[in-house]
């Protein structure tokens, strides 16, 4: 009768040891995960390449606190039978000459270009150029404007394309006189 309770004792032993085990990697698993999805509008800062001194902090999404910024780009008019296309534009300065350039990343048969400026006064200045296709982009061939032509002041400009089939103005750019 001692070794019958003797193995009572030792399966019971066992089965409490199995059963406390399952337990413990129960609540440790539970624990783990679920104290990762406990806030899910709290979110961690994005992963740079470029390493920060500061303590990351997560980032709180409040809706109510996020602003706009307004958009810069201008949509072509609206011509039903022509495709949009991007433009890209840039101005520089040498010598006193102003000299606009830019153009579509990709090609596009035909077609010109166009820069409308507009000056500090409300003056607007209208410069016609040809497009110049290649294999891999379609430029407009550089606008130049002698400086002494326009008032001093701030100055922004469109460069436009305009073909057959196609479309495009640029986002403003902006320069100074």
């Amino acid at each position: 009768m001692k070794k019958r309770t003797k193995k009572i004792k030792k399966t019971i032993t066992i089965a409490a040891t199995i059963i406390f085990v399952v337990l413990i990697v129960f609540l440790s698993y539970n624990f783990i995960f679920k104290s990762k999805n406990d806030n899910p509008i709290v979110t961690d800062a994005p992963n740079n390449s470029t390493p920060n001194t500061q303590p990351s902090e997560p980032i709180i999404e409040i809706p109510d606190n996020k602003t706009k910024a307004p958009n810069t780009d201008h949509p072509a008019a609206i011509e039903p039978n022509k495709k949009q296309v991007e433009m890209v534009a840039s101005v520089d300065r040498s010598n006193g000459t102003l000299f606009i350039r830019g153009g579509v990343n990709y090609p596009v048969n035909g077609g010109n270009c166009f820069a409308e400026l507009a000056g500090p006064s409300s003056e607007s200045i209208r410069k016609d150029s040809i497009a110049l296709s290649n294999p891999n982009s379609t430029d407009c061939k550089t606008i130049s404007i002698p400086v002494s032509d326009l008032a001093p002041g701030e100055w922004t400009f469109t460069l436009n394309y305009v073909s057959d089939e196609y479309i495009g103005v640029s986002s403003d750019v902006s320069f100074n006189i």
